[in-house]
This record gives structure tokens, sequence and C-alpha cells, in this order.
């Protein structure tokens, strides 16, 4: 049995489904010559959209700080434990920042963690909605949370609380194939399209890779960053592509 993640901390996981559902989805409507779902703004590196704040590319710089607090703190975790560290599986460590902030992290694979080897991680940070309600994504969103974890290539999820209530949250990966690995079950595609639009205003999903692992300290390269905004009738998805990748320091 896999420990469960407090409430709020498990709901970024729904930002993954979306953006890997949203594909499936639009392979399979495409195949069936219907139309598909709302394709991706493309959004250029510098650009700012005036009625989309939340992806503004300022918003990257914070977002990275936020990651980088996050994995260092895994860090240390791992480096304060020895080799018993390369034993831990599903450990789930629980702390507080000196101003007061809440830091959740389940170790799923200690082992895979201490490598020296490239390794996927995302980002992704949600926006709550004033009026949003936790009871309906929060059952649901548990049950994908421990489905989630189980995946073979899922070494670390982490979820830090934020000054504005809402969470910043680091998955660390040790194959690519991790999001790939999601089948497209009813609970998924529920969660998906019908919970994650209720629950949040908007979304931003960062993509990127530690090249030497997470124990060297060394840098993140950041891919791209999706963006998700469920406050209009018809969503808007948007997408920056960072060519060449940012890179930034992670130590």
């Amino acid at each position: 049995m896999v420990p469960t993640l407090s409430v709020y901390a498990g709901t970024g996981l729904l930002l993954i489904l979306a953006d890997k559902l949203h594909m499936i989805a639009n392979t399979f409507i495409t195949l069936a010559g219907l139309k598909p779902m709302a394709s991706y703004t493309e959004i250029a590196e510098a650009q700012i959209l005036a009625d989309r704040p939340f992806t503004h590319p300022d918003h990257t710089s914070a977002d990275v700080a936020d990651l980088r607090q996050i994995a260092g703190r895994l860090r240390a975790a791992l480096g304060g434990a020895g080799a018993a560290a390369a034993e831990w599986r599903y450990r789930l460590i629980r702390t507080v920042e000196a101003d007061g902030r809440v830091l959740r992290m389940m170790i799923c694979n200690g082992a895979e963690l201490l490598r020296p080897a490239p390794m996927p991680v995302v980002g992704f940070f949600g926006q709550r909605r004033a009026d949003a309600e936790y009871g309906p994504i929060g059952r649901v969103d548990e049950e994908l949370l421990e489905e989630f974890l189980q995946q073979p290539h899922i070494v670390a999820y982490c979820s830090l609380e934020l000054p504005s209530t809402n969470w910043g949250n680091l998955v660390v990966m040790s194959n690519p194939q991790a999001t790939v690995q999601w089948n497209g079950s009813d609970r998924h595609r529920y969660a998906a399209q019908e919970l994650a639009p209720r629950y949040y205003a908007s979304v931003r999903i960062h993509n990127g890779e530690l090249p030497a692992g997470l124990m060297s300290g060394g840098e993140l390269v950041l891919t791209r960053t999706k963006y998700y905004d469920y406050q209009t009738t018809e969503h808007w998805r948007g997408c920056r592509e960072l060519t060449p990748p940012r890179r930034f320091a992670f130590a």
C-alpha cells in the first residue's frame, strides 16, 4: 500500500493527466476523422499575453526558484540519511519551512534518486479558483495519486506550499517513459477533463531534465512550458518551446 500525501499535496497530479490525456484524445479523434481538441497556441520565449498574465515569462524564474528549493530539501534528506537512503521506498517526509510553509516529499525509490544519471523532471503550478471545492477532486485525486506513485519510473513526488496557498510540485523520474505509461482509464479521463477545470483557473507545466542527476546539485535544463486557461468556455492551451533550452542553476 503506497502512503497518500495530504489532500492538497496531490492535486497537481491532475495537471500531468490533463496534458497526457489531451494528446491521447487528439490521436484517436484525428484517426476517426473528427475535429481534434483545441491545439496549443505557440508562445514566443519573451512574448507577453496581456489577457493571460499567468503565462508571463517572469513566472518561469519564480517557479524554478520554488523547484530549486524543493530539490535542495530532497537532496538534504537523502544525503543526511547516508547509505540508508538507498533502501528508501515510498518514504514520506514532511517538513516545515522557516516561514511556516509545508513541504511534503514522497521518495518512491531512494536508490534511483542517488544515481548520477540524467533525470527528467516535471514542475507544475496550478492556480486554484477562488470558489474551488476540494471534495470532488480530492476523492478522485487520492486514488489517482496512489496509482501514479506506483509507476516504476516515478522516483519522487514533492509538494511545497506557496505564499498564495497554492502548491508548487516537482516530479522526478528515472526515465521519460514514466508519463507515457499512463492508461486512459475512465477515472483518469474524468479527473483531467471534468474535475481539473472546475478546480483550477489556470495551470503551468514545466518540462526539463537534471543532466547530472539530482544529487549533483548542478543545473536544470528547461525545454518547454505548457499553459492551461480554464477561465473561458473554450479552454485555452499554450506552449512556450525554449530553443535552445534554458539552463538554471539548481544547487
